[in-house]
């Protein structure tokens, strides 16, 4: 049998909206000055709406901030794989091991530079070229790393840093002659 509007359960647990009338509130507390406002708003859990969006919020912001983090860092390596690949194809078309490193060096450099990544800068370690038998028909490698700041992918000053690493092989035209 369901109680009559204001009267209280004693046993069992209370009905929703009896909680205030018993002396407890919806959370468990004790509300010190018995009753409820307008509306149900029971006295002692007045502004917890309000901490919970905050707190929601809060949330929010820091879940959009690690989706832009980990965009800026996919980006970041994009371009890193981009600078391999142009600087790798820069090797293969030289015509002798010494002009395959500089050329994939300022190849990779350019494409660095024209980024957003933060790798432009002195973070860029020079990409390793692997020339191996630098000859028609073979293939020469070129590795670039490039430490990128997080404060420099994400929109908030994050602490720390990521070391990207890319390489890429391309291979020398076996039509051409030394």
């Amino acid at each position: 049998m369901r109680p009559l509007p204001g009267e209280v359960v004693r046993s069992g647990k209370p009905l929703p909206g009896e909680a205030a009338r018993s002396g407890t509130s919806l959370f468990g507390g004790v509300v010190r000055s018995g009753g409820s406002l307008p509306g149900g708003v029971v006295r002692g859990e007045r502004g917890v709406a309000a901490v919970g969006l905050v707190l929601l919020v809060a949330l929010l912001l820091v879940l959009i901030l690690t989706a832009v983090a980990a965009g800026g860092l996919v980006s970041a390596r994009l371009e890193v794989d981009g600078a391999a690949r142009q600087a790798a194809r820069a090797a293969a078309a030289a015509r002798d091991p010494a002009g395959a490193v500089s050329a994939a060096r300022a190849a990779a450099e350019a494409v660095l530079a024209s980024g957003r990544s933060g790798c432009g800068g002195p973070a860029v370690a020079g990409p390793d070229v692997g020339v191996g038998l630098f000859r028609p028909g073979g293939a020469v490698t070129v590795t670039v790393t490039c430490r990128v700041r997080l404060a420099d992918v994400a929109m908030a000053h994050l602490p720390g840093g990521a070391d990207l690493t890319s390489a890429f092989t391309a291979p020398i035209p076996s039509w051409r002659s030394r």
